[in-house]
């Protein structure tokens, strides 16, 4: 492509790159691959029918929200808006990826809401729905846009503090079960337990931090409930000699 040719980004609203179309006057086949495998959705040559173009960016916008849309849907839990778990495997890989090479913290925090079981049991599956629901944006409204929260199943919650040591990780925890025992939920009082853990240089894959994280909530309900554990993988800091 030269200066001649003119390339066409057309805004949208969706967080997707804009669809390109390219308008040249060059005509050859090797010219609209060269454009098209260079992003373009579409390729037109001058001279041109002004309606034809507006016809065709019509259609690349149309696609382009088909696709955000298709994106959007497939990485959102549809009960809660949360990202789902295929979000957490895929983020936690990347964020895992962070802290091996910058040697940043990274926290997790699992939470599980208490006696679940017989929300759903005694007051019906449409009352356990909303619960999840009021959960999920009490989860979203006590943390950072920087820590993204996912569904991790059933009534299961899953957390990813990046930065987050020990101390950090365990407030976050600590005001995530606070807000959720805050107020009645559709008039019933819910409790959650949560576990922590802290990414470890001797973990090798991001499930070995899940897995700690897991432990470590196997803990708090054991314990009673209602608390944070934080898991014992995590070394506690020794004391300094006499």
């Amino acid at each position: 492509m030269n200066g001649h040719d003119l390339c066409i980004a057309i805004t949208a609203d969706n967080p997707a790159p804009p669809p390109v179309i390219f308008l040249s006057g060059r005509t050859l086949p090797k010219d609209r691959v060269i454009g098209l495998e260079a992003g373009a959705v579409d390729y037109m040559t001058k001279p041109f029918d002004a309606k034809e173009l507006i016809a065709r960016v019509g259609v690349a916008l149309r696609t382009g929200r088909r696709i955000a849309t298709l994106t959007h849907d497939a990485s959102v839990d549809r009960m809660t808006g949360l990202l789902n778990r295929a979000q957490l495997d895929d983020r936690l890989a990347d964020s895992v990826g962070r802290a091996i090479h910058v040697g940043t913290n990274l926290g997790c925090i699992l939470l599980d809401l208490d006696h679940f079981k017989s929300v759903n049991d005694e007051h019906g599956h449409l009352t356990g729905d909303d619960v999840l629901r009021e959960v999920a944006s009490r989860l979203r409204r006590n943390l950072r846009t920087s820590d993204p929260v996912f569904r991790y199943g059933g009534e299961e919650f899953c957390v990813v503090v990046e930065g987050g040591d020990r101390s950090g990780t365990l407030f976050i925890a600590e005001k995530l079960l606070a807000a959720i025992a805050a107020e009645p939920i559709c008039g019933l009082d819910v409790t959650a337990s949560a576990g922590v853990a802290l990414w470890l240089q001797t973990f090798t894959e991001p499930s070995e931090l899940l897995e700690a994280a897991d432990a470590a909530l196997y803990e708090a309900k054991r314990a009673g409930r209602a608390r944070v554990t934080v898991s014992e993988l995590i070394a506690a800091p020794t004391a300094a000699p006499a």
